[in-house]
């Protein structure tokens, strides 16, 4: 039988993968490990096919889920990302699947599997 415990961290597993388990977050993720970012320097870096409103969506569902945090300066709020899960999460899944995200130095970097 399986304690309330153990499903307690089931449950709060689920909800990690279910926050992290898209791409656009994944990538966001990723960047935001370098360092706090705005909206506007993310949106730079996921890639031309993103706007705003869906990459905010993508950053409050990051909050909610308490992987990333915020910071306020006058107009600008900047995100960051201190999670030591994501951290080993990233870590895992660049062993397993090559880079998420191209390198500075190889912008068309691809990841084959």
């Amino acid at each position: 039988m399986v304690s309330k415990t153990s499903k307690g961290r089931c449950v709060e597993a689920c909800e990690f993968l279910e926050a992290v388990g898209n791409p656009t977050r994944l990538l966001v993720l990723a960047h935001l490990l370098d360092g706090e970012q705005s909206v506007n320097e993310l949106l730079e870096k996921v890639g031309s096919n993103h706007t705003q409103a869906p990459l905010s969506q993508n950053l409050a569902k990051l909050r909610r889920a308490g992987l990333v945090n915020t910071r306020r300066e006058s107009q600008w709020i900047y995100y960051s990302c201190d999670s030591p899960a994501v951290r080993q999460l990233l870590a895992f899944l660049e062993h397993t699947f090559g880079d998420i995200r191209p390198k500075a130095s190889s912008p068309t970097a691809h990841v084959s599997r």
